[in-house]
């Protein structure tokens, strides 16, 4: 899970968090296993939703601008009194 280093009273020591149920924990100290209580339970961290990626993001905006100017366009052209065909 974690490791975290600590250095108390000029000793150093190597802390690894093993496993977390409730306010129940398991760690390792200098190799040695170590099932500790804690004070308070930790809460469970939810799973954020990501949002969506910038190339994403940026991807739509450049496709609604295209549809945007497809439809200007079309409506210019609707203005326009129909010409018949240029010759060949």
């Amino acid at each position: 899970m974690k490791s975290f280093k600590f250095l108390i009273n000029g000793n150093q020591y190597e802390v690894d968090v093993l496993d977390v149920d409730g306010n129940m924990a398991k760690i390792e100290v200098n190799g040695t296993v170590y099932d500790v209580e804690m004070q308070r339970e930790i809460p469970k961290v939810k799973t954020a939703v990501a949002p969506p990626s910038q190339a994403r993001v940026v991807k739509e905006i450049n496709r609604l601008l295209r549809l945007n100017r497809l439809l200007r366009l079309n409506r210019l052209l609707q203005r326009v009194p129909s010409r018949e065909r240029l010759p060949r």
